[in-house]
């Protein structure tokens, strides 16, 4: 997509419309106040709803007549049914002649059923009145509604295009559509299992001078975001940075070395290879990045232990001074809201129980926080923090499909977050002096992702993935 002539689309899902804007090279400025995701209604909407709740209190006040009524009808009926059961016995020991009584008992009960039948119309007439009334509230209810729904859409959509003349402007300054030679096997390729996925590679670097592409960087974490595009639906995977795995065609090593070797380019193709999946585009963040973006959220919520406040406070000291941030120590265990260095740090920490599984696990879920804040985010605090990440942040991903993505953030959900390899398929062995965590095998362990990710419960691996499988089996003897 050129800058001289760029559109952006907005889907409609309600009515199934795309809405296109072009997008202008002039510049935008930001707007002066936040804007708001909810829209505030206007005066004579309020008004017509007031009249709305008063028409229908008069009517549940005359509902509440109508049942009073009923009731009275019904204790006149018991009263004229207890008369009549005790006429019935006297009538039968008159006398047969005796016609001038008969005829009077029978004009009385006359009167008493024409009555009845006069009072069950009216009853019936009231409850079709009823009816009728609760059908024409539900129609306007529904007319109500769907006009509240089409002005909110149409501000959302008025907010979003706004919103992203000022984003593209701004994304023109990250290192965005950095290219990579992204490889995926044939066999994966024509996976329809696959199909209707978007994945991502998420990388983690330490990296606190703007240097994301540099191959001296070993990746700090290793994550796979796959997004379902129907449903938004968002699972991430954390692969262990010290699993064996091949990072080239003569290289089975530690899987985080794959970065420093070739950057982000190799680390995705390890990837690819190695978990048979079709990823071409990747996102690298370097520690500054990340404390900037929950920074300017105002935080996030984390739970600290009492055996992580040590190990945090300490990475903290260390990360303060190159990333330009104050140092305030965590000083009690408990659920409280973190800045981003203390953040950053809680996502490095790995020497309590648990390792570098548990410190996965902590990434995993800052990660899942700072999403969730950035969904409630206004579109004026998504573009500073698009404009502070621009020296901390590469990506292979284009402006148009950064855009795409986060007009999408507001209805991701994440679903699903788990390591790799899994929990009952992994083991640890010292090899040649350095500790590896090792899959148990490789071949069952993305089966296993292939179902947790795509549903496909009878995935057949590549032949790649097999052979290196049989290869990490003859180094380790798992």
């Amino acid at each position: 997509m050129s800058d001289d002539n760029n559109y952006t689309s907005f889907l409609s899902e309600k009515e199934g419309r795309v809405y296109e804007s072009r997008i202008q090279d002039a510049p935008v400025e930001a707007p002066e106040d936040d804007v708001s995701w909810e829209d505030l209604p206007r005066e004579e909407d309020v008004e017509r709803e007031t009249q709305m709740l008063l028409q229908e209190q008069r009517i549940r006040e005359n509902e509440a007549r109508l049942k009073l009524q009923e009731e009275r009808i019904a204790e006149q009926e018991r009263r004229i049914a207890e008369a009549e059961r005790r006429l019935k016995p006297a009538s039968q020991h008159r006398s047969t002649g005796n016609q001038p009584e008969r005829s009077r008992q029978r004009s009385r009960t006359g009167s008493v059923q024409k009555e009845r039948a006069a009072r069950e119309e009216r009853v019936r007439r009231e409850r079709r009145r009823r009816e009728s009334e609760e059908a024409d509230r539900a129609v306007k209810r529904r007319v109500r509604k769907g006009k509240a729904k089409r002005a909110i859409l149409l501000v959302l959509v008025l907010i979003l295009i706004l919103g992203g003349l000022y984003l593209y402007r701004t994304l023109s300054r990250l290192q965005a559509g950095v290219p990579i030679d992204a490889k995926v096997n044939d066999e994966v390729s024509s996976d329809v299992y696959m199909m209707g996925y978007t994945n991502i590679a998420l990388f983690g670097v330490d990296s606190t001078e703007g240097a994301l592409l540099s191959g001296n960087n070993r990746s700090d974490m290793i994550m796979v975001a796959s997004i379902n595009d129907l449903t938004g639906e968002v699972k991430l995977v954390s692969v262990y940075r010290d699993t064996m795995l091949r990072i080239s065609d003569d290289i089975i090593t530690k899987c985080n070395a794959a970065y420093a070797y070739g950057g982000p380019e190799q680390a995705v193709n390890m990837l690819n290879r190695n978990l048979d999946l079709n990823i071409t585009d990747y996102a690298t963040v370097g520690f500054g990045g990340l404390a900037d973006v929950i920074d300017l959220l105002g935080g996030i919520e984390l739970e600290i232990t009492e055996d992580e406040i040590h190990y945090l406070n300490d990475y903290q000291s260390t990360m303060a001074e190159p990333l330009g941030k104050a140092y305030i120590p965590i000083e009690a265990a408990g659920v409280q809201t973190v800045n981003g260095l203390q953040a950053t740090a809680y996502c490095r920490i790995r020497y309590t129980a648990g390792d570098d599984f548990r410190r996965t696990e902590r990434q995993r879920t800052v990660l899942m926080q700072t999403l969730a804040k950035a969904k409630s985010s206004s579109p004026k605090q998504i573009a500073q923090i698009t404009e502070l990440m621009s020296d901390e942040v590469s990506t292979s991903l284009s402006k148009a499909k950064m855009l795409e993505l986060m007009a999408q953030m507001i209805r991701m959900d994440v679903t699903d977050t788990v390591g790799f390899p899994a929990s009952d398929k992994i083991t640890t062995a010292m090899i040649e002096g350095q500790s590896f965590v090792v899959p148990v095998d490789l071949k069952a362990n993305v089966i296993w992702l292939h179902g947790l990710l795509f549903e496909d419960s009878n995935y057949q691996v590549s032949d790649e993935v097999a052979e290196i499988s049989q290869k990490i089996t003859a180094i380790t003897g798992y």
